[in-house]
């Protein structure tokens, strides 16, 4: 994936987390606006309620999505994301955090790896035993 599609990525998530937003700011005032009519009919206290479960649901799934969004966002973006970025065709079989414990297997699908000088590698450490 080249750089620009990754920042394509990135503005088209934090585009629909900061719409998933608006839509709980907006829901939130919908179930206030229903709190703050008095109604006294029973009829109309059922069209209340009915009303508050809708908008309890349809903010329940919007908490949902925008958790999602936030989660991807964090996996993809975060300086503890962890895995291969460009370099096509490579598969981490170990991940060094099991025995053997800090050792990381990098697999090609295509013969012998060549990472070229340059190249860079983010090792996270979060245990170092003595």
């Amino acid at each position: 994936m080249e750089q620009r599609d990754i920042e394509r990525l990135k503005q088209r998530l934090e585009f629909q987390r900061h719409e998933a937003l608006q839509i709980l700011r907006r829901l939130e005032y919908e179930r206030k606006s229903l709190d703050v009519d008095s109604t006294h009919d029973s009829a109309d206290r059922f069209l209340t309620s009915i009303s508050k479960e809708s908008l309890f649901e349809r903010s329940s799934q919007r908490r949902t999505v925008l958790r999602l969004i936030e989660a991807a966002l964090k996996r993809t973006f975060s300086s503890d994301a962890c895995g291969l970025y460009d370099f096509p065709n490579v598969t981490l079989a170990h991940a060094g955090r099991t025995d053997p414990v800090g050792q990381i297997t990098l697999l090609s699908s295509r013969g012998n790896l060549n990472i070229r000088g340059g190249s860079g590698m983010l090792l996270r450490v979060n245990d170092a035993k003595p």
